[in-house]
C-alpha cells in the first residue's frame, strides 16, 4: 500500500515537473516572437529539419524541440 501511495506522489511530482517546464517553454517561445522576429523563422525551420530527418528518435514535442534549439543557437551567437 506504500508503494502505491509513492508512485501516486512522484507521478504527481513528474506532472507539475512537465506543466512547469511546458509553461516556461511556451513563454519563452511567446518572449522571442515578439522581441526577435527574424531570428525566429531560421529556428523554426532548423527546428523542424533538425529534429524530422536528423533526430528523429530524439525529438520530443515541437515546443520543447524549438525551447532546446533557441537556446543553442543563441549561445553560438547566430550573426544576422
Amino acid at each position: 500500500m506504500t508503494e502505491c501511495h509513492t508512485c501516486s506522489e512522484v507521478y504527481d511530482l513528474l506532472f507539475s515537473v512537465g506543466s512547469l517546464l511546458l509553461v516556461v517553454c511556451a513563454v519563452k517561445l511567446l518572449r522571442f516572437a515578439f522581441c526577435n522576429t527574424p531570428k525566429q523563422y531560421l529556428i523554426v525551420t532548423f527546428t523542424v529539419f533538425f529534429f524530422k530527418y536528423d533526430y528523429r528518435n530524439a525529438s520530443e514535442t515541437f515546443l520543447i524541440d524549438y525551447f532546446i534549439v533557441s537556446i543553442l543557437l543563441s549561445k553560438v551567437k547566430m550573426s544576422p
